[in-house]
């Protein structure tokens, strides 16, 4: 037998037999997570989470890491000094239904710190309800893993983080508390109880489809005692009634149970309501230009 022509052979059927089932360099163009977006003017790469992702400042990245069938897509864009803004991903609407998608990062250009977004592993098992809230096994844990790593390898402290999210990206800021008490945290119209978000058939369905806990966990079922945040901003739309009534009055009441317990200052929760125009649709965050500009104020130190 010709060894070469063999060797030759067996290398083009592994060749093949990786661009149809998508192997660790090219799993953005091939495979279960195979993705149209095809990042002009940034760099794409997939890490190992613990591998050195070789960021530099000024520069556009999506990183791409995967465990297992656990897929996670992070937006970086790192500004010498200053603030990092960790912002998490609303549902997707019609329209934004190809992964990744990375919410608000035309805002990068209008402020004046590090960014980092990302797309909700759980989305890759389905898009039907439009967010996952990284119930799926192994999404949530990923993603903490990933924002530790970009904290410790930025020698970022918690002063100078801000997680920001609306809806569903607010639910998830929240859940990351316990881990950067000291990080303010801005959450807009947000998702905080997924037990009452959900009628129960569509519970049913979500959990199911997720492979989910049979209860959906709340914010504070994420924190842990002693490791409480200390600076939280709660954007709420007063025509949300939906929300005022299922999320926003649950979150105050938790919080005051954890103040009546001793362990938490209700001066560390900031509320702001706001109004959107007539004829808008009571879930909708507060706009871009006025959201961006509370981001600002707080990214130097100006919010009150």
């Amino acid at each position: 037998m010709n060894t070469k022509l063999f060797s030759g052979y067996f290398c083009f059927i592994v060749n093949v037999v990786k661009k149809m089932m998508g192997d660790f360099h090219n799993s953005f163009d091939f495979g279960r997570f195979k993705s149209v977006h095809q990042f002009r003017g940034g760099v794409r790469r997939q890490f190992k989470m613990n591998d050195d992702w070789g960021l530099k400042y000024g520069v556009p990245y999506w990183i791409r890491v995967i465990e297992e069938d656990v897929c996670l897509d992070v937006y970086i864009y790192l500004r010498e000094g200053g603030k990092l803004i960790f912002s998490g991903q609303d549902a997707l609407i019609e329209g934004r239904r190809d992964l990744p998608y990375f919410y608000r990062v035309k805002w990068v250009k209008d402020l004046p710190c590090s960014f980092v977004t990302f797309n909700d592993p759980s989305l890759y098992k389905s898009t039907e309800f439009g967010a996952g809230y990284l119930c799926t096994k192994g999404a949530w844990d990923i993603l903490k893993r990933a924002v530790q790593k970009i904290v410790f390898d930025c020698k970022l402290s918690e002063s100078d983080l801000i997680f920001y999210g609306a809806s569903a990206g607010g639910y998830w800021a929240l859940t990351m508390a316990t881990y950067f008490p000291g990080a303010v945290f801005v959450v807009d119209i947000p998702q905080v109880n997924l037990e009452t978000y959900f009628s129960d058939d569509k519970k049913k369905h979500f959990v199911s489809t997720y492979e989910s806990p049979a209860k959906l966990p709340c914010v504070f079922d994420y924190w842990e005692i002693g490791k409480y945040p200390k600076n939280i901003y709660y954007l709420q739309n007063r025509r949300d009634y939906f929300h005022i009534r299922t999320q926003y009055s649950f979150f105050l009441k938790g919080i005051g149970e954890l103040a009546e317990r001793g362990v938490y200052s209700g001066g560390d929760l900031k509320v702001i309501f706001y109004d959107t125009p007539e004829g808008t649709r009571g879930h909708t965050p507060l706009p871009q230009d006025m959201t961006i500009s509370l981001l600002r104020d707080i990214s130097s130190q100006r919010a009150v």
